[in-house]
This record gives C-alpha cells, sequence and structure tokens, in this order.
C-alpha cells in the first residue's frame, strides 16, 4: 500500500461505491516527464483503464513544464462519469 505521502503527489485511483473496492489502484503521475497521455479503454490508449463508464477516448492528461496537470475530458458521457479530487467536474 502506498503510504499518505505518496497519495498527496498527483495521482489516479479508482473509486467505487463499494468503498473496500476504492484506493485500490494507484497510478501516480509525479515522475513523469511533460508530455501528453490518451486515457480510456482502447488498448491504443497511454492510460488504459477499464470499468463501468470509462469510454474507448476518455480523456487527455497534459503535464507541462512545471508540472502542472491539465485534464481534458472527451464527450459528454465521460464529463459525467469523470470525477476530479471524488467530485463530480
Amino acid at each position: 500500500m502506498q503510504d499518505l505521502k505518496n497519495k498527496r503527489a498527483p495521482h489516479l485511483t479508482n473509486l467505487n461505491e463499494d468503498t473496500q473496492l476504492s484506493g485500490k489502484l494507484f497510478y501516480s503521475l509525479a515522475n513523469l516527464a511533460t508530455e501528453n497521455f490518451s486515457i480510456g479503454r482502447a488498448l491504443d490508449s497511454q492510460i488504459v483503464l477499464r470499468g463501468v463508464g470509462i469510454q474507448n477516448k476518455h480523456a487527455t492528461l497534459t503535464i507541462d513544464y512545471y508540472g502542472q496537470i491539465s485534464l481534458n475530458v472527451v464527450g459528454q458521457t465521460a464529463y459525467e462519469q469523470t470525477l476530479v479530487n471524488g467530485k463530480h467536474l
């Protein structure tokens, strides 16, 4: 299990209606180079996620030179299923 210090760094994690299943998957974004990442169910996505509500082309994640992270959700269905810091966009 990741310690609290690492969980404060930028990351992706799973949320589930069953709280015992939430937070079981942890994808750290802390030490990634400046880049754009595609996120979705499609096998050609750079970050492949599975699960209810994940679209083939769900979102893009951009990390700039200063470490700022931007999330661009693709489409209304993906927008409705995406949470940031546990809250709907």
